[in-house]
């Protein structure tokens, strides 16, 4: 933040000023262009514009929030000023996920997984079934010999 960045972010307090009062001049523009009454052409914007028209409506409080967070980052320019830089910060995680790249693509071609699961249900629906009939024929012998 700091000085660096301050006149810009200044730039930006006084566009959401200048961006309001063009607002405010919209709907008279469009009623006068369109010959119409101002509440009808706040009706046409909101149906023909309505994301501009929310975003309009929503201006105020946009720009208290951007100077929140703007009062928040300059009174905290000294913990900004240790963080190290992003890209040093994360080169080491970077530079392992592009050597790692041919491995992912590697397993990234192997055939869809899915279908491998069939692999093992089929077999074990079979094994399943072959036990059911195997103690059903048990139990139908042992019935008979007790009997």
């Amino acid at each position: 933040m700091g000085a660096k960045n301050s006149g810009g972010n200044e730039a930006h307090l006084a566009g959401f000023g200048a961006l309001g009062e063009d607002g405010a001049r919209i709907v008279p523009t469009i009623a006068a262009a369109l010959d119409m009454s101002e509440e009808d052409a706040g009706v046409y914007m909101a149906d023909e514009f309505p994301a501009m028209t929310q975003m309009l409506q929503g201006l105020p409080q946009m720009q208290e929030d951007f100077t929140g967070l703007l009062g928040l980052m300059d009174a905290n320019v000294e913990v900004f000023a240790q963080v190290p830089a992003g890209l040093e910060h994360y080169e080491p995680l970077v530079t392992t996920m592009q050597d790692q790249q041919e491995n992912y693509d590697k397993a990234a071609s192997m055939p869809d997984f899915r279908a491998f699961t069939w692999v093992f249900l089929i077999p074990g629906i079979a094994l399943v079934a072959i036990s059911a009939i195997a103690l059903v024929g048990t139990r139908k012998e042992a019935a008979q010999v007790s009997a």
